[in-house]
C-alpha cells in the first residue's frame, strides 16, 4: 500500500500548564495531530528543556476520550454526592442564553446573590482572565459576587502573606546558585514539585556541595535527596524553628547584628507597657535610640550614627526597649530540652543543626557578582504549603522565616530570593515593571503588577465587621474558605451575612475533591438553585450539583498571553538566568465543541449587555493606551487582544505573530533585580509584628459585638513568634493514636491527574501513592500488615477507607495519605476508586482555623481498624 505523503509537519511554541511551573515547551504537529511534546532548551522557564511525567502526559489530556465534548444540561432534578445528573447534550446558544439570563437576573436583583468560584490551577490562568473579569463585570452599586477559592485556605494562605509582607513576592525561593545550607520544612517543591526550575537548580546546588536537611513526618521526595531527614510530629515545624533560633541567638550568639540593627525593626523602640512602637508625635514614625548621641530619632533619620539592640530608655516619659531585646527574651522559653517531647526531635539534634546552620551563614563575609560587592549569606529555609496549613500556620511560618532574617539572608546571595518581584522590564519598553519600595514604617511594599493591582498586603487594612464575607475580619488572609465549616450556620446567624444565593459559576476546580469534607460542603451547594461548571471532565462537583456543564479547551487548544503576567511562579530568580516570558499558543484547534473559557466570559458579557465593562477591564488590566486601547462598543476578538497585550508590553515589533514564531522573549537580569534588598537600605524587614496588637484589639471588639469571642484564640495576636498546639495535638493518644495528614506525590498537582493514564500507571506502580502509609513497627503493634483494607476514623466520626502500606520512612505516630485521591465520579473512569480521600477526615470549623490567616487546619487524629473490602469488620 502506498504511504500517503505528509501534508503538514510543524512545531508550535507554547507552555505546559499541568502545574504552576508552566515550562516552556514545543509541540510537534503532523497532519493536524500532535504527536510529541518536548521542552525548549533555550528557555529558562521551568525545566530548561526537560519535561516531567505530568507534562509528558499532556498528550493524554488532549486526546482523552473521557473529556467533555459538548455543552450538557442536567435532567435529574436531584442533586448531591453520588447522584447521576443524567446529562443531556445541548447547543452552545442554549447554554449561553440560559446562563446569561440567570446571571443578569441575579445581577439586577443583587450581585451578592452570585458566587464566582475557582481553584488554583495555574494552567487555566484563572485569576487574570476568568475570575477577575467575571467579578468586575458582575459588580455594581448594589454589591459584588461572593468570591470562593475552593482550595485556597488549604494551600499557601499563610505562606503567601509572609512572602508578600516580607519579600514583596508571591513565592520565595532559595538562591540555589550560592546557597550552602538549606533547611526544608514539609515540601517537595524543589525536588519534583511545582517549580521545576527549582528541582533542576537544587540538584545543581547539591552536586556542588550544598547541604540539605529536611524536617518532615514523611520520607518524601525531598527527604530522599537530602543529606539528612529529621522526622517530626506534624504541626510542630514552628516549634522546631523557634528552638533553632533560641540556640543560634541566645546560646551561640551567631546572628547578623548589623543587619538586624539597620535593616529591620529590631532597633525600633517599644513601649514596655503596651508593646507598641514609641512614635514621634509630629511624623508618627517609630523611634530608635541613637547610642552615639544618646537620644531618640525617627527610624529613617539620616543622622543616626549608632543603632542599638539592647538597653532600656525613656522617651517622652515612656519607658521603652528595642524590639530585638523583647525577642531575645521571648526565645528563651524554646530551649531544645523544652520542645523535644512535643516535636519528637532530640535536643542534641537541634543544637547540632543550629550550629551547622549558623556557621554556614558566613556572617560578615561578602561576595563579588558581576563586579558588585554584596553581603554573602549562603543559608536559608524553604517551605511552600504543608508547614503552614495548620491552626498555628501564621506563627509557624513567622518562626521559619525568622531563621532567614536573623542571618541577614533575605534577598542576599546564597539566602532567599523573591520570585519575579523586582523587574525593570524589557530594555526597550521597561515593561513588565515590578518593584519593592518602603511603605508605612519603612516596611516592604510592592509596586507594579504582582498578584493584585496594588500588590501585597502592606500596609494591612483594619479588620472590619463582616458585611460581604467573613474574610473582612481577617486582614492577613488571601481568602477564607468557610462555606463548608461545620459551624457555618452559627456564624451566619451571628453575623447576619447573606446565606441565600441564586447562581454559582464554577471554573477549573473540583470543589468536592479540593477542599475539606465533601459531605459537609454538599449541603451548601445543594441550596443553590442554578450552578454552572466549566471543566474538561465530568467530575464529582458537576455531577453532584451543576445544572449546565461547559466543555473547556485544554491548554494545548488555547491561546493566551498570561505567561507575561503570570510570572510569580515560574521564572527562576537566579541572577545567572535571564528574564523569560512565554505566551501560550494552540497546538490544535479545540476538538468537538470545546471552547476556551476566557472567550466564553467575553461572550457572556456581550449577551448581558456588558461589553463596555469587559473592555474596560482589559484596558485597565493590560494598560492599553492610544491605538491599543479597546473600543468600548466593539466586541473583543481574542487573537487581536493577545496581540495588543504583547505589543503593550514589548512594542510593535514583538507582536502576537512574533511570539507565535519565537515562543518567548528574553533578556539578561541585573544583579540589583535579584538581590534588591542589598540596594534598598530604606526598605526595612519586620521582625517584630507590632501591628498585631492593634489588629487583635479591633478584631476582638468586632467579635464581642457579634458574640463570637469564643471563636478566636486571642493569644495569637502577638508581635512575637509563638507556638500553640493544634486541636489534634490534644486528642486522646490511646483511643486515636495516629496523626493523619496528606502528603504531596510529585506525580500529582491537581485532582484530575489520576484520570491521566500514564500518571495513573506510575502511581499504581509506586508502592505509596494510593495507600495509607504507616510505619512498619507501628503497624505491627496495631496488628496490621501490608495490603490490609482499613477504615480510618477521627474523633469527630469522619471516616475514609484504603489499603495499608507499611514503611520505615514515616514518623511512627503518623498515617500519611496522598492528597486529592479517592474519586467516585462516573465521568472519570480512570481515576474512579483509586487512592484514599483524605479530605473526608478534615473537621473544619471557623473556631479551628488559623485566627490570623484563616488557614484550614488539615491535621487530624485517627484510629485504624481492619475491615473486609465489602465494608464488614
Amino acid at each position: 500500500m502506498k504511504k500517503e505523503a505528509v501534508k503538514e509537519d510543524r512545531w508550535v511554541y507554547t507552555q505546559c500548564h499541568r502545574c504552576q511551573s508552566e515550562c516552556g515547551i514545543k509541540a510537534h504537529v503532523v497532519d493536524g495531530v500532535c504527536i510529541k511534546l518536548e521542552g525548549i532548551e533555550e528557555s529558562c522557564v521551568g525545566s530548561h528543556g526537560g519535561m516531567c511525567p505530568r507534562g509528558m502526559a499532556g498528550l493524554q489530556v488532549l486526546y482523552d476520550p473521557n473529556r467533555l465534548k459538548y455543552p450538557l444540561k442536567r435532567t435529574n432534578p436531584k442533586k448531591g454526592i453520588g447522584q447521576d445528573p443524567k446529562w443531556e447534550r445541548i447547543s452552545w446558544d442554549e447554554a449561553l442564553d440560559t446562563i446569561s439570563s440567570k446571571m443578569k437576573e441575579a445581577y439586577d436583583k443583587n450581585p451578592e446573590r452570585i458566587i464566582v468560584q475557582h481553584g488554583i490551577v495555574a494552567g487555566n490562568q484563572i485569576i487574570p482572565y476568568f475570575f477577575v473579569p467575571m467579578m468586575f463585570m458582575l459588580s455594581n452599586e448594589k454589591g459584588s459576587p461572593l468570591h470562593i477559592n475552593a482550595a485556597g485556605s488549604m494551600c499557601g494562605n499563610a505562606g503567601h502573606y509572609f512572602n508578600s509582607t516580607q519579600y514583596g513576592a508571591f513565592c520565595i525561593c532559595p538562591d540555589f546558585d550560592y546557597c550552602n545550607y538549606l533547611l526544608v520544612f514539609g515540601t517537595n517543591a524543589s525536588n519534583g514539585g511545582f517549580q521545576q526550575w527549582a528541582t533542576l537548580n537544587n540538584a545543581k546546588a547539591r552536586r556542588r556541595g550544598m547541604k540539605m536537611v529536611v524536617f518532615d513526618p514523611m520520607f518524601n521526595a525531598a527527604a530522599a535527596k537530602a543529606d539528612e531527614w529529621i522526622p517530626l510530629v506534624p504541626g510542630t515545624d514552628g516549634l522546631v524553628a523557634l528552638s533553632l533560633i533560641e540556640v543560634i541567638v541566645n546560646e551561640l550568639g551567631m546572628y547578623d547584628v548589623e543587619y538586624i540593627k539597620t535593616r529591620t525593626n529590631g532597633s525600633y523602640l517599644i513601649n514596655k507597657e503596651t508593646g507598641e512602637y514609641v512614635r514621634d508625635e509630629e511624623t508618627n514614625k517609630p523611634y530608635i535610640w541613637d547610642a552615639k548621641e544618646g537620644k531618640a530619632k525617627v527610624y529613617d533619620d539620616p543622622s543616626i550614627k549608632e543603632f542599638i539592640l539592647e538597653g532600656e530608655y525613656e522617651v517622652d516619659g515612656i519607658k521603652c526597649v528595642p524590639s530585638w531585646l523583647l525577642m531575645e527574651k521571648h526565645f528563651e522559653q524554646y530551649t531544645p530540652e523544652a520542645t523535644e517531647a512535643t516535636t519528637g526531635v532530640p535536643a542534641e539534634t537541634i543544637r547540632r543543626i543550629a550550629k551547622e546552620y549558623a556557621e554556614a551563614a558566613c556572617i560578615g563575609q561578602t561576595i563579588n557578582i558581576d563586579g558588585e560587592e554584596l553581603p554573602y549569606r549562603p543559608v536559608t529555609t524553604y517551605n511552600i504549603r504543608s508547614a503552614g496549613t495548620h491552626s498555628n500556620g501564621f506563627h509557624t511560618l513567622f518562626a521559619i522565616d525568622l531563621l532567614i532574617h536573623i542571618m541577614g539572608a533575605a534577598n542576599m546571595p546564597g539566602g532567599t530570593v523573591s520570585a519575579s518581584v523586582e523587574c525593570e522590564g524589557h530594555p526597550e519598553t521597561h515593561r513588565p515593571y515590578f518593584a519593592c519600595k518602603a511603605g508605612k514604617d519603612g516596611f516592604t511594599q510592592t509596586a507594579g503588577k504582582w498578584l493584585f493591582p496594588q500588590g501585597g498586603f502592606w500596609p494591612i487594612e483594619d479588620p472590619k465587621k463582616p458585611v460581604h464575607d467573613m474574610e473582612e475580619m481577617f486582614p492577613t488572609a488571601m481568602e477564607m474558605l468557610w462555606i463548608n465549616a461545620t459551624d457555618r450556620e452559627e456564624v451566619l446567624k451571628k453575623t447576619g451575612l447573606n446565606s441565600e444565593f441564586d447562581v454559582l459559576i464554577n471554573y477549573a476546580t473540583n470543589a468536592m475533591m479540593n477542599a475539606t469534607n465533601p459531605h459537609i460542603r454538599e449541603k451548601f451547594y445543594k441550596e443553590i438553585p442554578f450552578v454552572v461548571d466549566c471543566d474538561i471532565y465530568s467530575n464529582e462537583f458537576n455531577e453532584g450539583f451543576a445544572d449546565i456543564l461547559l466543555p473547556d479547551a485544554c491548554y494545548l487548544e488555547r491561546d493566551d498571553w498570561m505567561g507575561i503576567q503570570h510570572s510569580y511562579h515560574n521564572i527562576p530568580p537566579s541572577v545567572h538566568e535571564p528574564w523569560c516570558f512565554h505566551t501560550t499558543h494552540h497546538v490544535i484547534e479545540p476538538q468537538y465543541e470545546r471552547r476556551d473559557m476566557a472567550q466564553t466570559v467575553i461572550e457572556l458579557a456581550d449577551r448581558m449587555g456588558m461589553r463596555h465593562k469587559i473592555n474596560a477591564y482589559y484596558n485597565n488590566e493590560l494598560q492599553l493606551e492610544g491605538d491599543l486601547k479597546l473600543d468600548p462598543n466593539k466586541k473583543i476578538d481574542w487573537i487581536d487582544l493577545c496581540d495588543r497585550a504583547c505589543r503593550a508590553h514589548f512594542g510593535d515589533k514583538h507582536n502576537w505573530e512574533w511570539f507565535c514564531e519565537h515562543g518567548f522573549i528574553s533578556w539578561p537580569k541585573k544583579v540589583r533585580e535579584v538581590y534588591w534588598r542589598a540596594y534598598k537600605k530604606d526598605v526595612k524587614t519586620m521582625l517584630y509584628f507590632e501591628f498585631m496588637i492593634h489588629a487583635g484589639q479591633v478584631t476582638r471588639e468586632i467579635a464581642k459585638e457579634l458574640d463570637m469571642e469564643d471563636f478566636w484564640d486571642w493569644n495569637v495576636y502577638t508581635p512575637l513568634p509563638t507556638w500553640k498546639a493544634c486541636d489534634a495535638h490534644n486528642v486522646d493518644k490511646d483511643e486515636y493514636p495516629l496523626y493523619g495528614f496528606s502528603w504531596a506525590d510529585t506525580f500529582h498537582s491537581n485532582s484530575n491527574n489520576q484520570e491521566v493514564a500514564w500518571i495513573d500507571e506510575v502511581s499504581t506502580r509506586n508502592p505509596f501513592s494510593y495507600y495509607i502509609n504507616i510505619n512498619a513497627n507501628t503497624a505491627k503493634k496495631l496488628g496490621l500488615k501490608d495490603g490490609d483494607y482499613v477504615e480510618a476514623e477521627t474523633e469527630q466520626g469522619y471516616t475514609t477507607r484504603g489499603y495499608i502500606k507499611t514503611r520505615q520512612g514515616i514518623h511512627p505516630d503518623c498515617a500519611g495519605m496522598m492528597g486529592q485521591s479517592g474519586h467516585w465520579a462516573k465521568g472519570m473512569p480512570m481515576a474512579k476508586g483509586k487512592g484514599v480521600n483524605f479530605n473526608s477526615l478534615i473537621d473544619f470549623k471557623v473556631r479551628g482555623m488559623d485566627p490570623l490567616t484563616a488557614t484550614v487546619d488539615i491535621l487530624v487524629k485517627l484510629k485504624l481498624r481492619k475491615i473486609e473490602e465489602g465494608g464488614k469488620e
